[in-house]
């Protein structure tokens, strides 16, 4: 694209598609950390009845999207009445 740039190759721009996408995750994580408490999931492991070992988030994943859509609901209402 440049004169003398070397050719812009696919695996760069997944690269470079990467890194702008964790950078917009970050900024996101910050804004709302700031806003609200959050902590990550943990994995915990247990064992079923059947002797055999699983794995899975200490949290629902309903109950967080559930959550975040509450969230996500209360801020638009706030906005409206901005």
């Amino acid at each position: 694209m440049f004169e003398g740039a070397p050719p812009f190759t696919s695996s760069r721009a997944a690269a470079q598609t990467l890194d702008r996408f964790k950078s917009k995750v970050e900024s996101f994580e910050n804004v709302f950390g700031h806003l609200f408490t959050i902590q990550r999931l943990k994995r915990v492991n247990f064992v079923d009845d059947f002797g055999r070992e699983h794995q899975r988030d200490s949290c629902c994943a309903i109950c967080a999207a559930v959550s975040l859509a509450w969230i996500i609901r209360s801020l638009s209402r706030r906005s409206q009445f901005s």
